[in-house]
């Protein structure tokens, strides 16, 4: 249950820095014009990449920044074209800056804010630096043999793509450095709270089982009665047994409480 919940938490999350992704590139850009109807433009969605690798993972906030940049190219007719060129590259930026910071660096085994905060800048460089030439080189490819386009135009467009990009990465590094604590303490206390109740509702948990003398079935039957709202079942598949045996542990578990119905066995263990 406990897992479920951690999971429901991480991809809201997910899905809040895919807005912000979405928001801050449709909303914050300044588009420029090229020949032959294309753009490119100076943004910081990749902020909010990274910042997601950063404080989610690798893979969750190369999501965020896939999924929210990808579905504003899909949603303008001049980058529609380019979404699934988008989608890559910005997922490639999460797994980068989630290597550097999370694998290599390990910042979320280290409480020293200098520490951390050099290991985010690094992993913030990486990642934005191999979009600095991952973007417009894949860019060029792209735009002349899946699309078509005159090599003389997808050549102009590279160049000013390398460019743009490269005033993006820096713009967006110096963003994350300045915003990134902020979030983190925040998404530090939410961690500290949920592992807190986590560890105490084992531990009452194991207190009541003690209490009331439930063998390890038993307990591991009361703690889907009073800690989900499967059925009986949901919780028989979910620990292997049939319908029959699940229903004699929950008799023994009302007769050890001294109760009569799952709502009373809540009342009691919630009281």
């Amino acid at each position: 249950m406990e897992k479920r919940k951690q999971t429901v938490v991480k991809l809201a999350q997910t899905a809040l820095l895919a807005a912000l992704c979405f928001v801050s590139f449709t909303f914050l850009q300044i588009k420029i014009p090229m020949p032959g109807g294309d753009a490119t433009s100076l943004h910081i969605g990749n902020a909010f990449c990274v910042l997601g690798a950063l404080l989610l993972g690798g893979w969750y906030g190369g999501l965020a920044g896939a999924i929210g940049m990808t579905i504003a190219d899909v949603l303008d007719p001049i980058y529609i074209v380019g979404a699934p060129k988008t989608f890559v590259l910005k997922l490639c930026i999460g797994l980068i800056v989630g290597l550097v910071a999370h694998r290599i660096g390990k910042i979320n085994e280290s409480t020293d804010k200098k520490y951390v905060f050099r290991w985010s800048v690094l992993a913030s460089v990486a990642g934005l630096g191999f979009n600095v030439i991952a973007d417009p080189l894949v860019g060029y490819f792209y735009k002349q043999y899946i699309l078509g386009q005159p090599q003389q135009m997808a050549e102009v467009l590279a160049k000013w793509s390398t460019a743009t990009t490269f005033v993006n990465a820096v713009v967006s590094t110096i963003l994350v450095a300045v915003l990134y604590p902020f979030p983190q303490k925040i998404f530090l206390e939410e961690l500290i709270a949920t592992v807190t109740e986590e560890i105490n509702d084992e531990e009452k948990l194991r207190n009541f089982s003690e209490l009331f003398s439930f063998t390890e079935r038993e307990s591991e039957v009361f703690d889907r009665l009073v800690n989900t709202e499967d059925n009986n079942q949901e919780i028989a598949e979910s620990l292997f047994v049939s319908r029959r045996t699940l229903e004699r542990h929950i008799s023994a578990i009302y007769e050890k409480t001294g109760v009569k119905s799952r709502i009373g066995l809540l009342n009691l263990y919630n009281k």
